[in-house]
């Protein structure tokens, strides 16, 4: 017993095979429907059609791959027993070129033996309509492989997204490390706790050490330790987190030798995406030179 609903879709797709076509909105996606009888071309065109599919035919196996490389179809319908080469052959060709390696396959058979089916499967085949076959479960399995066909070309598009943001941040930071490590002025990354992440040869040379490995040993413990008066660093990082970035900050600290110098430090805070602190960065600058000569002016 058919309801209501049903039969007035019955009686829409009747009325629409008879030329009484009714305004349906057409969807993007186009489907490719291969088989060597003109029948049944006739009837999944006018059946597609009637969803708001687009739709292209091929009559053999060799129009059909003609057919795929050109339209590049989003799914596509293919007969299994047709004359000259069968379905298998066709899905395994299609399978095999990088351009259609994609676009699902749903075969089309009138035969249900188990055998043919898993060949089917091993030559890249989605799923199976079987003949004498309701249209309605066809346009169920084809619209679930339009679906995960969408989200697969999704995550795709996500992934390949991804992968250019992940090569463009290797780009930059490679060309931070170079500027970092060749800067003419000392430059330092710290962690929220005071320790240090990243120093280059400039900072380590203007500290009176050989190299970053020697000022590394030398502050494991913090930096704090290289300022003279031992609350600077804490004032540093207060006047940091209070306004976002301090330049200017001026300090004295111990050379590797014991001698003293005055530095000039411009720092500011790195946050990630949602704020939160990951480091702060900044240069050092020696004025000591400076600050002789102003306290001689003086």
């Amino acid at each position: 017993h058919l309801n209501r609903h049903r039969l007035h879709e019955i009686e829409a797709q009747i009325f629409w095979l008879l030329g009484f076509k009714e305004n349906r909105p057409k969807k993007q996606e186009l489907i490719l429907v291969v088989d060597d009888q003109p029948t049944n071309l006739k009837l999944f065109e006018a059946f597609l059609d009637y969803h708001g599919y687009q739709v292209a035919v091929a009559n053999g196996g060799e129009n059909a791959l003609q057919q795929a490389q050109s339209l590049a179809p989003d799914l596509i319908l293919l007969d299994i027993w047709m004359p000259g080469m069968d379905g298998f052959a066709v899905c395994k060709q299609l399978k095999a070129h990088p351009s259609t390696h994609d676009i699902p396959i749903l075969f089309v058979t009138s035969n249900a033996i188990a055998k043919d089916k898993l060949k089917g499967f091993e030559v890249g085949g989605a799923d199976y309509v079987t003949r004498p076959f309701e249209l309605e479960e066809v346009l169920a399995r084809l619209e679930y492989q339009l679906r995960l066909r969408t989200l697969q070309k999704r995550l795709a598009a996500q992934n390949e997204a991804l992968q250019r943001e992940i090569q463009g941040r290797r780009i930059r930071e490679s060309k931070y490390q170079r500027f970092f490590e060749q800067a003419l002025d000392g430059m330092y990354q710290l962690s929220a706790d005071g320790q240090s992440l990243e120093i280059n040869s400039a900072l380590a040379h203007l500290y009176g050490y050989a190299s970053v490995e020697e000022l590394r040993l030398e502050t494991q413990e913090g930096i704090a330790k290289l300022y003279v008066d031992s609350d600077r660093l804490q004032q540093l990082m207060f006047a940091i987190g209070k306004m976002g970035r301090v330049t200017n900050f001026e300090s004295q600290v111990y050379r590797a030798d014991g001698s003293i110098i005055w530095i000039a430090e411009n720092t500011r805070i790195v946050q990630d995406t949602a704020n939160n602190l990951l480091y702060y960065e900044g240069t050092v600058r020696d004025i000591t030179s400076y600050k002789v000569i102003t306290s001689y002016k003086k």
